[in-house]
């Protein structure tokens, strides 16, 4: 990051034409913009460079401030301030300019004298060295302020508006950095959590691998039953092994299993489980019993209510009574029809409780006229004995367990498929980053795990205040986004309700008037519903919503996954409009690139030909063929003319950097002997070498290759890298140019004796307009394109070049080209 922006500043202080300097700073600004967010740097590291910089370029201090949690603004970072100053400095929120920047987002230039003024009731400090300051809101759009600029000059009519528009690509990066490192603090405590959740359902999983393992040595010690009931590995078949032994142990010519029920808000109702009673399988649900209508009911199913309730053993025995009268009268038909021969006789209910959790009953009864354990009995103490009540609390105790382990069992299974679903969720966006593509397929991965009818998103639009359907499905098909489309001003609205309260809405049985109430006309054929907001920080970005086509479908583990799941995606929205940003952001710089380059180029085409003119007038008068000169005016026209040369080499090292950018500069490679080409370069530069006083040496190995090159563009490099030698070499100096073989490549290298390079230059040295700081260098001159060019030029080729240099001795330029390559038998 810091070779970037050195680059970039150094730009700004090169000498160009006004116009086009201004034109290329904001170029390379916004470069450097985008440069740093996509480096991801913190914001400590991208403070501590920006403002230092900043400093430097406009001769300010600067700093940044940060809103505490005490409400106060204080320095995070700053650069040109008195320290003494800065450790007292502090400013409430609200109170001041600074405060006033934040709240309103408005910018103030302010005298000193105004800047005491606003602030020196609150610090009591007015030694501040400096005569005009500049204050900024640090905000991206569409969202609060995030933090204050603070800028300060000597000069008490500095920050004019070119001024602050130069500003405002350093406090745009210092925004977007801050916002990033904001969010980035969010996903890391959201990730700290997950790390969390997965400990804890990894030490429930083992908790509960350890439990099975236990109660699976318990079987093996315990009755038939209890070891038939641990060998099955389904409710339902555990239910129908224990229901057969409870029937040929006890005589019993019934028997039903009721659960409790733990869909929605319905805890203490208890629904029958296959087998009960002989109920065909499917009718078994319907069989429910509901502790509000506990009165409804008869006395042989009350004993049940009561069981479960007390939790301990109830045994009934009165007058026979038909199940179908004990059941109230809005019970199903198909179910009263079942029952409706049955007479019922004696009945025992034995509360399943394991854990201190009662979970349900299990029940015994017999349509035999007082007959119980194929004996008869006389009243209801003779209906079991202590040994015959501790055998069915160990078998209800087991049945529990079993219940129990499954349960959690299920409950492990449940978040274990939600972390791999939030994990999956993560990995789609990170695979592709659209916002509507990845609800998509959100929308998929929520109805495999929540298994529910309709899966819906609804996403906030700012702009026209509505919720709009960015991605929705009922019944495996797709609805049109414009039939939810909604005003969050519509609070009547289930789904807007929702939005602006914050909070998530359960509707487990959708009744008539709720869907007139909350207008569920979409919703008609959904009996339960469940919406959840999707929340960012303090910020609702929409609402999930989900449906099932049974009613109390929704439970408090769909409730919560259902948040989390939400949670995760309003992050990926942020995160997804924040590419959209960047996406439009660097298409904008890539256009205006490719505008740079035109234009360099015909800039570079049409000052070409009035060069030429003037560089062949001016050859004209120098020659007297416009008649005789003076001395001075043959000295004054020698300068024009070397202007003039230097004029048309920038013209030309533009045109082939122009070139190069776009792409355009097309290679005419053919077989070329690399000894014939530097042995030409010795013929082209030994005259002027010699003038100079410097000693020239050529070494070419006799067994040099042939490479695939264009001849022109090698001349180019060697012609570039001589002239950069002829330059810095002193008289009496050695320039010495060679050729070598290395297999599958020529070395070939030009190296002097001149000044040198420093070490931290030797990196940048290739980089466009790019010229070491020194006395000699700069009365040396050059575009700082050369080595740009000849990079470009070796690499095209498939090369690579180089330097190496020591200041005071000499630099070595080296670059190899790969060798041509002979098939064989040709």
């Amino acid at each position: 990051m810091k070779s970037f922006f050195s680059h970039f500043f150094n730009l700004f202080s090169s000498h160009v034409e006004p116009s086009f300097g201004n034109h290329k700073r904001n170029l390379e600004s916004l470069l450097a913009a985008s440069q740093l967010l996509a480096a991801g740097q913190g914001l400590e590291e991208a403070l501590k460079f920006v403002l230092p910089e900043t400093r430097k370029i406009f001769e300010i201090g600067c700093g940044c401030l940060l809103l505490e949690e005490d409400q106060v603004f204080k320095f995070q970072a700053q650069d040109g301030f008195p320290e003494e100053w800065v450790s007292h400095f502090k400013c409430a929120l609200g109170k001041g300019a600074i405060g006033q920047a934040f709240a309103s987002g408005d910018k103030f230039i302010l005298s000193k004298k105004e800047f005491i003024k606003s602030h020196l009731s609150e610090h009591g400090l007015s030694n501040i060295p400096f005569n005009q300051f500049f204050i900024a809101p640090l905000r991206i759009p569409n969202q609060q302020t995030l933090a204050v600029f603070i800028a300060a000059s000597q000069k008490s009519h500095f920050f004019e508006e070119k001024i602050i528009a130069f500003l405002e690509p350093f406090l745009q990066i210092l925004s977007v950095t801050i916002y990033n490192s904001q969010m980035m603090e969010k996903l890391e405590k959201f990730n700290r959590r997950l790390e969390s959740e997965v400990t804890v359902v990894t030490q429930e999983l083992t908790s509960t691998n350890n439990r099975l393992i236990r109660r699976f040595r318990e079987l093996k010690a315990l009755y038939e039953i209890a070891l038939a009931a641990g060998e099955t590995p389904s409710l339902e078949g555990m239910f129908e092994i224990v229901a057969m032994k409870l029937e040929d142990i006890f005589k019993a010519e019934a028997v039903g299993f009721f659960l409790k029920l733990s869909h929605g808000e319905r805890w203490n109702h208890l629904v029958a489980q296959f087998p009960s009673f002989g109920l065909p399988k499917g009718d078994h649900s319907k069989f429910i019993l509901e502790s509000e209508h506990y009165s409804e009911y008869g006395p042989y199913l009350k004993a049940v209510l009561d069981a479960f309730k007390s939790e301990e053993i109830k045994i009934f025995v009165s007058e026979p009574s038909s199940l179908k009268d004990e059941l109230p009268w809005k019970t199903s038909s198909s179910l009263k029809d079942h029952f409706s021969a049955r007479m019922l006789h004696s009945l025992v209910a034995v509360p399943l409780k394991s854990s201190q959790v009662c979970v349900g009953v299990m029940v015994l009864a017999n349509w035999k006229e007082k007959e119980f354990l194929s004996r008869t009995i006389e009243q209801p103490t003779d209906f079991l004995t202590e040994e015959e009540i501790r055998a069915l609390s160990i078998i209800a105790v087991r049945v529990a367990s079993c219940v129990e382990t499954v349960h959690l069992d299920l409950e492990s299974k449940n978040r274990l498929a939600a972390l791999m679903a939030l994990q999956e969720i993560t990995q789609v966006f990170y695979a592709n980053p659209v916002l509507d593509q990845v609800l998509l397929k959100i929308v998929a991965i929520i109805r495999k795990i929540e298994k529910c009818d309709l899966c819906s998103f609804m996403v906030y639009e700012p702009e026209t205040k509505e919720l709009i359907t960015r991605a929705s499905y009922i019944q495996d098909q797709p609805l049109e986004p414009q039939l939810l489309k909604l005003s969050v001003r519509d609070d009547q609205h289930l789904t807007a309700h929702v939005f602006n309260s914050g909070k998530s809405k359960i509707l487990n049985e959708i009744t008539p008037q709720m869907r007139s109430e909350y207008h569920l006309e979409i919703e008609a054929e959904i009996e339960s519903l469940l919406l959840v907001p999707l929340k960012s920080g303090q910020d609702i970005l929409g609402v999930l919503k989900l449906g099932s086509h049974e009613k109390f479908f929704f439970t408090p583990y769909h409730v919560s996954l259902a948040e989390l799941i939400a949670e995760r995606t309003a992050a990926i929205i942020l995160n997804s409009r924040l590419y959209e940003k960047l996406v439009e952001a660097n298409k904008e710089l890539e256009r205006l690139s490719q505008i740079k380059t035109e234009f360099v180029s015909v800039v570079s085409h049409e000052l070409r030909t009035p060069v030429t003119a003037i560089k062949g007038f001016v050859n004209i008068v120098m020659n007297q063929e416009a008649g005789p000169i003076n001395p001075d005016q043959e000295r004054f026209l020698k300068l024009a003319y070397n202007a003039i040369e230097r004029l048309s080499f920038l013209i030309s090292d533009l045109l082939d950097i122009s070139r190069i950018e776009a792409g355009q500069i097309k290679l005419q490679p053919a077989s070329l002997s690399m000894e014939k080409i530097l042995q030409e370069t010795k013929e082209t530069f030994q005259s002027t070498i010699k003038s100079k006083e410097i000693n020239f040496v050529v070494q070419v190995a006799s067994n040099l290759p042939q490479v695939f090159a264009d001849e022109f563009r090698i001349k180019q490099v060697l012609d570039n890298l001589l002239s950069n030698a002829i330059k810095f070499t002193p008289k009496q100096g050695t320039i010495q140019m060679a050729g070598e073989n290395m297999g599958d490549f020529v070395l070939v290298s030009v190296s002097d004796t001149g000044i040198g390079v420093k070490k931290e230059d030797q990196g940048n040295i290739f980089k466009k307009f790019y010229q070491v700081d020194s006395s000699l260098t700069r009365s040396a001159g050059g575009t700082g394109l050369g080595l740009s060019i000849c990079k470009a030029i070796v690499e095209m080729h498939g090369g690579r070049i180089w330097v190496e240099s020591e200041v005071g001795k000499g630099s070595f330029f080296r670059f190899v080209l790969p060798r041509l390559k002979v098939k064989e038998g040709s």
